[in-house]
């Protein structure tokens, strides 16, 4: 029998301590494959036969294929066990979190003070930017748009396709829309005061300024337009409150005890200790990881982050959904939606331009939390029945974006806003204008925000009349 060497496999899982979670799997994936060649070798040796090159590389190959398969599957299907223990390693909330831990792991030096100080600084100008613009949003919408004397758009001009024949068709000014005499509400406005001047200007001639002067009438050029757009921002939204989420899982998973966030590799310790200066250390030795936090850091990060980032997220999606359905023209409609996605990304932007390089590369390596999951469960399919079979056959988060758009546009605007019609629509309730134009970052803080400012008591608009601009 011609021999074949034996080879000697390497036991992957040397220095385990060394690892996280996801390279402990890929270590653990490795041994196996070794093990298991090894076991194919001997027991071809112990049955006499001659093992040729070719079985031995179709088995290796094998072998690798089934490993590819484990990381593949634990990548794809089980891929969120490892994301949600994490920070959110891109945004200046995740700094938030991470670099008071490192400064308590390090003893609280004055730089690692000063520099969580200016952290916290900026986690609260993103906060303040954000709900500063929301507010700004909202006083648009609610404020400007009443001294404006314009009414809350809802339904009107939705079905332009079928007008004027839809019962529906009913306008804000109090005619029927019809697609040739339908226009912005800027448009209609600029119409309504010329008819208004004309009639002020020559009273004698009313019935014929009546007759022949038409300011038409404003509304949605497409409803299904403003619908798809909301929806389409609902997606940005949804990967937000997705963010926010992994870490409420994250503060309430990881032990409630000082752990450790900041640790070395053992080369890099030995190699400095042979040179007997601590200076001597390499920086890509330095290891930053997730660990336990002390229960007064975990009240501090849900007071501080945890409820700032849900706030933003409260109020982007109700004033992203109330502005995008108080916009009237397809075109702008569309903009609008990849604008409001600009509020969402401001945290980012405040971690990519404040946050010194070398400080986001330290956030950015930070490594997983080992939750001490079971490998055998995160590298074998899961069963039919499953709720990560479900997750991979449908659409799961397109369904949960889809129910978060119902519920904003229609409880948040439609119910807010305006009224249900006996002919089958939703007009504008009746408006009144405010007492005073001052719209506080308090007051866009509330979620009653037409009961947040004092209004007159006799509407300037109603829907059963025609509409006559003071």
């Amino acid at each position: 029998m011609q021999g074949v060497s034996q080879p000697e496999p390497h036991d992957p899982l040397e220095g385990v301590d060394e690892y996280s979670g996801e390279e402990l799997l890929e270590k653990e994936i490795e041994r196996r494959v070794n093990l298991r060649l090894k076991s194919f070798i001997e027991s071809e040796f112990a049955s006499g036969e001659e093992v040729s090159r070719e079985e031995l590389d179709e088995d290796e190959r094998q072998y690798r294929q089934d490993m590819g398969r484990q990381i593949l599957i634990r990548r794809v299907v089980h891929g969120d066990a490892d994301a949600m223990l994490n920070v959110e390693i891109n945004s200046v909330f995740g700094a938030g979190v991470l670099i008071p831990q490192l400064a308590r792991c390090t003893g609280w030096s004055r730089g690692l003070i000063q520099v969580t100080i200016k952290t916290y600084l900026l986690v609260i100008f993103g906060f303040f930017v954000q709900t500063e613009l929301l507010r700004f949003f909202t006083q648009e919408e609610l404020v400007m748009d009443a001294y404006g004397g314009q009414a809350y758009l809802c339904e009107f001009g939705a079905p332009f396709e079928n007008c004027p024949d839809d019962p529906t068709c009913a306008g804000p000014a109090g005619s029927k829309i019809t697609p040739e005499r339908m226009y912005s509400y800027a448009t209609y406005s600029s119409r309504r005061f010329m008819k208004t001047a004309l009639l002020d200007l020559f009273p004698d001639k009313k019935d014929e300024i009546e007759d022949k002067v038409d300011p038409g009438e404003y509304g949605a050029e497409s409803r299904w337009c403003r619908w798809l757009c909301c929806y389409l921002f609902m997606m940005g939204v949804m990967s937000e409150l997705r963010s926010i989420f992994l870490l409420g899982q994250l503060l309430y998973m990881i032990p409630t005890e000082a752990g450790e966030w900041v640790s070395m590799e053992e080369s890099g310790v030995a190699a400095a200790t042979g040179r007997r200066s601590i200076h001597t250390v390499e920086d890509d030795a330095l290891i930053v990881k997730v660990a336990g936090m002390p229960l007064l850091w975990k009240m501090v990060n849900l007071i501080f982050i945890l409820f700032p980032k849900a706030i933003v997220w409260r109020l982007t999606a109700t004033a992203g959904v109330t502005f995008l359905m108080e916009t009237e023209g397809i075109s702008d409609v569309v903009i609008n939606a990849v604008a409001l996605a600009f509020v969402l990304q401001i945290d980012e932007m405040i971690f990519e331009s404040l946050i010194p390089g070398e400080l986001r590369e330290i956030i950015v390596s930070c490594r997983d939390y080992d939750c001490k999951k079971a490998l055998e469960d995160r590298a074998e399919e899961p069963s039919i029945l499953s709720f990560n079979t479900m997750l991979l056959t449908f659409p799961v988060y397109g369904i949960a974006t889809l129910a978060l758009t119902a519920y904003f546009v229609y409880f948040d605007y439609y119910l807010a806003h305006c009224e249900w019609q006996a002919s089958g629509f939703f007009a504008s309730k009746p408006m009144y204008l405010p007492m005073s134009s001052k719209f506080s970052f308090f007051q866009a803080l509330t979620m009653e925000w037409s009961a947040s400012f004092e209004q007159e008591k006799e509407p300037y608009w109603t829907f059963d009349k025609q509409f006559e601009p003071s």
